[in-house]
């Protein structure tokens, strides 16, 4: 009778253990930033420079599930490593603090880091924000585009520069056409560029230049949307 005892108990013992195990929270084991890297043209001193969006999603593990994923966007510590060239808020948005000066050359990258505590400590993940002084300008077909996000009025304009094959600076003989390829996130104006935010999330923006010769350029830019 004991043992029949004993293993009544044992049994009884099992399925609380299960359930004390699942009621475990999951634990952060990676964090992933999007984008990994962003290059911003700097405008001329005394306007506006550009600001990017980073989000942060976070990857968690429990014992006996499967991996959870989970946008960490405002719940990590966002840090800039040079804070003289680029500023990031808590919630991500990152802002360049320099302008280009006539007649120099400057290229830098920012490393960028988002960080929380994890399973085993702190846990961090790294991006970097390139900052690039337009080249001379020059004539010639524009080959890309480098888009740019202007938020400064409190709503977003996107703007486009042209740049040859060689990476010099092509002024725009007409305007490009945008488009948005998620419209439940975000709509933008085809001919102006404005943006308008409908839904948080992810879409991508994609201009189209026609040179004068007709050959198209285009400039490609992911954009994250927080509502």
């Amino acid at each position: 009778m004991r043992h029949r005892s004993w293993l009544g108990a044992l049994l009884l013992t099992v399925p609380v253990l299960a359930i004390t195990s699942c009621s475990n929270d999951p634990s952060l084991t990676s964090i992933v930033i999007f984008p990994s890297g962003y290059t911003a043209l700097l405008g001329p001193c005394g306007q506006a420079q550009v600001q990017a969006n980073f989000t942060a999603t976070g990857y968690y593990t429990h014992p006996g599930h499967q991996p959870i994923t989970k946008d960490i966007t405002n719940q990590v510590t966002w840090k800039s490593f040079d804070t003289q060239l680029v500023a990031i808020d808590s919630t991500g948005l990152a802002s360049v603090t320099t302008c280009a000066t006539p007649g120099s050359t400057f290229q830098s990258s920012t490393p960028i880091s988002a960080s929380a505590s994890g399973f085993h400590g702190l846990v961090i993940a790294y991006a970097t924000f390139d900052e690039v002084e337009p080249a001379s300008t020059t004539s010639g077909s524009v080959r890309t585009l480098v888009l740019t996000p202007d938020a400064s009025s409190g709503s977003v304009r996107f703007t486009a520069v042209g740049k040859s094959a060689d990476g010099a600076v092509v002024p725009l003989k007409n305007q490009p056409v945008w488009y948005s390829t998620d419209n439940q996130v975000a709509t933008i104006d085809k001919q102006s560029g404005a943006l308008a935010m409908l839904a948080s999330g992810r879409t991508t923006i994609t201009a189209v230049y026609t040179n004068p010769d007709g050959s198209t350029a285009l400039g490609v830019l992911h954009y994250n949307v927080n509502r």
